[in-house]
């Protein structure tokens, strides 16, 4: 068999193995090979050439597949660790930014009640004035703050806020932390400061601060209170220095 016609058998064997022929083609094909007995074999040689290259062609393919899936994996790994760890990282910037302590702790556990001046004098104008005062201090006394706060709702509808002395604003203010009617305190606080007492009214302030959340606010003015030498310096400190702490663990 010359060459030519060793390649056009291979091309006939090629497409019959394909599925290239017509209907009529595979026909007339199938029976030569079951007159040619050589034919025949060279189908058979063939058929096995082509499902050796198909299984080392699946064999690569599949390697590749595998490769690629590992690869993937291991990239998936890769960025699942990255991302991981910058949760982790923001996730332990952010919590040690945040402070351990919330402002109505430190008003809770901290903050101290404003102190009164013995030697300050009452001011009692009236005998009804000096009534209405003692009985708002016996009333603080006995941490009666809800009817502190009535009190001075009442005193208030009354008109009788002018016979309250700063001691007895300063009481007011305390007992309406507790109750917390917050606008009343700050009204009392800037009534402090405005008579001249700044000492007691910023320190009844900053409790304002404290319990409104502002801690900012709550933290300059314990600031500055803290560099006055007077009655509250080293409180002052204490609640700067405890509103400054961070939540590290």
């Amino acid at each position: 068999m010359d060459r030519y016609s060793d390649n056009r058998m291979q091309d006939e064997i090629d497409r019959f193995l394909n599925y290239e022929m017509t209907p009529e083609e595979e026909d007339a094909f199938i029976a030569r090979m079951k007159r040619e007995e050589v034919l025949k074999e060279q189908v058979f040689l063939r058929q096995l050439v082509v499902e050796a290259e198909r299984k080392k062609a699946e064999t690569e393919v599949l390697r590749g597949v595998q490769s690629k899936k590992h690869r993937l994996f291991y990239d998936m790994r890769i960025r699942w660790a990255a991302a991981c760890l910058c949760v982790l990282m923001v996730g332990l910037g952010f919590y040690g930014r945040t402070y351990r302590f919330h402002t109505r702790e430190v008003l809770q556990t901290v903050y101290t009640p404003p102190v009164w001046e013995s030697a300050r004098s009452e001011g009692f104008s009236t005998p009804e004035a000096a009534r209405i005062n003692h009985r708002i201090a016996q009333w603080y006394s006995e941490e009666k703050n809800d009817s502190l706060v009535n009190y001075y709702r009442q005193l208030s509808a009354k008109g009788k806020l002018s016979f309250l002395t700063e001691k007895s604003k300063m009481l007011v203010g305390i007992a309406c932390l507790h109750q917390d009617s917050i606008e009343q305190a700050y009204v009392l606080a800037e009534e402090l400061q405005k008579g001249g007492n700044d000492e007691i009214g910023n320190w009844l302030l900053l409790g304002c601060l404290l319990h409104d959340g502002k801690r900012e606010e709550a933290l300059d003015l314990a600031f500055r209170i803290s560099k006055k030498e007077g009655l509250y310096s080293e409180e002052a400190q204490k609640i700067y220095d405890t509103l400054n702490q961070r939540r590290w663990f």
